[in-house]
Formats: structure tokens, C-alpha cells, sequence
């Protein structure tokens, strides 16, 4: 599949003051599954612990993942916009 076009918000600009189109792409099971074991927390129900997954760290983990531009992981970016 290819990978998509989308405006996620208005406050990314490029020069021309335009909007930026992101590039999202889908990802495979394999990728799915990876970003699911990444994220785990433990949890103590009746005086024992289980393995959970941590939705707020994966659904950070694919968003990362699925976004092709802006590279999210790049440190002036963030720096930019104070993502630190």
C-alpha cells in the first residue's frame, strides 16, 4: 500500500506558510507485533503481578512508527517546538 498524505495539524508550516502534509504509511503485523512487546507494564492485581500492555507507550510507538515525514525522531524538530 502506498503511503498517505496527511495535514495533522495547521501549526506545521513549511516556508510559504502552508500547512506540511505529513506521509504516513501502514505497518505490517510483524511491526505491530514488534511495537506490542516493546511496550509492556507490569501490574499487581491480588498479590500478584501480570504483564500488560502499556497503551499510552504503544500508541506513541506507532505513531512514530507509521509517520514516514516529518521524522519525528529528528532533535531540531523537536527542539522547535520544545518536544524535549
Amino acid at each position: 500500500m502506498d503511503n498517505v498524505k496527511y495535514v495533522a495539524d495547521d501549526r506545521f508550516l513549511d516556508e510559504e506558510g502552508k500547512p506540511v502534509e505529513w506521509k504516513l504509511r501502514v505497518l505490517s503485523s510483524e511491526e505491530y507485533e514488534t511495537l506490542r512487546r516493546k511496550c509492556p507494564k507490569r501490574v499487581k492485581s491480588c498479590r500478584q503481578y501480570t504483564s500488560e500492555i502499556d497503551y499510552n507507550s504503544y500508541v506513541a510507538e506507532l505513531c512514530v512508527a507509521s509517520t514516514v515525514f516529518l521524522d519525528l525522531k529528528n532533535d531540531d524538530l523537536q527542539n522547535s517546538y520544545g518536544g524535549m
